[in-house]
């Protein structure tokens, strides 16, 4: 009886692995089907697509060039910043032409 099961369990594992090939062969066959049709499915970068109508922004082709200007920015901005403060290390003056009317009220109400 023991080998019995063992048999039955050998045709039983061979059948499902012969049906996945089969599965496997078939899938392979449609790839090449549609790859000499020129269909392709999914479309190529689906991933990207915002939907219909939306451009897809190419990534930069030169990263060392990104990094580049992204430097030179960066030392512009430092360099504004380097002015503003030298300006602020100065005393400033400042000439007051118009002054609103300030009404103060008593500290001692609450």
């Amino acid at each position: 009886m023991n080998a019995t099961n063992t048999t039955t369990a050998n045709k039983t594992s061979r059948t499902t692995t012969n049906f996945l090939l089969g599965a496997v062969a078939a899938l392979l066959l449609l790839n090449l089907v549609a790859g000499v049709f020129g269909i392709k499915f999914p479309p190529d970068a689906i991933a990207q697509s915002g939907g219909k109508g939306t451009d897809v922004i190419d990534p930069p082709f030169n990263a060392g060039l990104q990094r580049k200007n992204m430097i030179d920015a960066i030392n512009q901005i430092s360099e504004k910043v380097s002015r503003l403060e030298s300006r602020l290390e100065k005393p400033l003056n400042v000439k007051v032409l118009e002054m609103p009317a300030v009404t103060v009220r008593n500290p001692e109400t609450k």
